[in-house]
């Protein structure tokens, strides 16, 4: 029996990229007034993003993945979409393979070809992010800061956050 998995899987964000919550949007959902925590908010705004996009399986800002999977049974689901634009397929040997084919619309999943290895560049993110990745964004923002300097606690999903999330998760 054949399987698919992602062998490895990474992103690159630009470092221009607007976060999703802004340090006044956080602030206000966090009740803090005062100016002292405003550079500990905006790290752990990013922080709290990049925790939501591990648990969910998506790129929630604009990004470039690098993807080497097995697509041994063909339609193995691309980690961290949407995907908006497929930028290159190569094969074991670095050679490119352009007659590729996919279905779905925003999270691609490849049809063919059906290889053991295959590496994938393409570019991902919401254009428009669902609202409920946003209320568990800040749920998980309020964890960490709560939780600063707890190091038990700040490698976790708040409940609270992985309850909001759990419909948006993407298991591929």
């Amino acid at each position: 029996m054949l399987n698919n998995f992602v062998i490895e899987a990474g992103r690159t964000i630009a470092e221009d990229t607007d976060e999703p919550v802004t340090i006044g949007d956080a602030k206000a959902w966090l009740k803090v007034d005062l100016t002292d925590d405003d550079a500990l908010i905006t790290d752990l705004i990013n922080t709290a993003r990049t925790q939501v996009e591990e648990y969910t399986g998506t790129a929630v800002v604009a990004c470039e993945v690098v993807a080497v999977i097995d697509n041994s049974a063909g339609d193995l689901e691309l980690p961290y979409g949407p995907v908006s634009e497929i930028t290159e397929v190569l094969n074991e040997n670095g050679d490119e393979i352009t007659d590729y084919t996919t279905t779905g619309s925003a999270f691609l999943k490849l049809k063919d070809p059906k290889l053991n290895y295959l590496k994938l560049t393409y570019k991902a993110g919401f254009t428009q992010i669902p609202p409920a990745i946003i209320i568990g964004l800040k749920q998980q923002l309020t964890w960490v800061y709560e939780n600063r300097g707890d190091d038990a606690k700040m490698g976790q999903l708040s409940p609270m956050a992985m309850q909001t999330l759990k419909p948006m998760r993407r298991i591929w």
